[in-house]
């Protein structure tokens, strides 16, 4: 499995973990808000899951700019590149 797959996997796994959605519910493409009905308190524990998965640290703000899951992902990808790692 490549990295890119591995971490939609895991990415995917986070969610599924707080919004109790199977994960095989969650597509790429799923909107947090709209097909998720992820709310604030659910996109921090969110944020939280993923910093501590992969060793980053994600500004709040930021997570309530992306709308989908692919856009979490990217998100991720772009501080793993090195953006704010910890």
């Amino acid at each position: 499995m490549d990295n890119s797959k591995k971490m939609i996997d895991e990415v995917k796994a986070i969610i599924s973990k707080i919004t109790r959605i199977d994960k095989s519910m969650i597509m790429e493409n799923s909107s947090l808000r709209e097909d998720l009905w992820i709310d604030s308190l659910q996109a921090i524990q969110i944020v939280v899951s993923i910093e501590e998965e992969f060793n980053i640290k994600i500004s709040e703000v930021e997570i309530f700019n992306v709308d989908t899951v692919m856009e979490v992902v990217e998100l991720v990808e772009e501080y793993k590149g090195g953006k704010n790692d910890v």
